[in-house]
């Protein structure tokens, strides 16, 4: 049986860390991924959301579990990063949200490249095996990265900023 809800926090985990999830996760995500503090309109505005109350009621709940904090000039920033949910399947690398499946693509890409270029074209069957494996985890990969892409869409609402950063 598969948990509901992966909890952690970046240097070690939480078990009650929340499950943020639809505009709550577009916004939360936002906040994560941008390099200063921002305003309610400015969340509003670059999500596309409809008014700016809706993203105040979402970072009043999420100020009220200490995910993210005020500034003196009424800015909010993430205050505690969480890797619960489908938050779990990224990495923050810099200010961008990375899902670990692209990593996996470069990875196996850059091998079966390199096996391409270094090793010349022969008929060895372990030459044939290893293309043929490698092969076949960039298929699962790519596969993988796919269904992950349209069950996100449907867990997050349709909020573009996750997917898009």
């Amino acid at each position: 049986m598969r948990k509901a809800r992966r909890a952690g926090v970046t240097g070690g985990s939480e078990p009650s860390a929340p499950d943020l999830h639809g505009k709550a996760l577009g916004i939360y995500s936002l906040l994560l991924t941008s390099d200063r503090p921002l305003g309610i309109r400015e969340v509003q505005r670059r999500l596309g959301l409809s008014s700016p109350s809706l993203v105040l009621h979402h970072i009043e709940r999420m100020h009220a579990e200490d995910l993210v904090r005020r500034d003196e000039h009424g800015n909010y920033y993430v205050s505690r990063k969480i890797k619960s949910g489908i938050l779990g399947y990224y990495y923050l690398l810099g200010n961008r949200l990375v899902h670990r499946f692209h990593l996996y693509l470069v990875f196996f890409t850059s091998f079966l490249v390199s096996v391409l270029l270094l090793y010349p074209l022969s008929v060895d069957i372990s030459y044939i095996l290893l293309l043929i494996v490698i092969s076949s985890a960039l298929t699962i990969v790519v596969y993988e990265t796919l269904r992950f892409r349209l069950i996100s869409q449907d867990i997050s609402g349709g909020t573009r900023d996750l997917r898009r950063r």
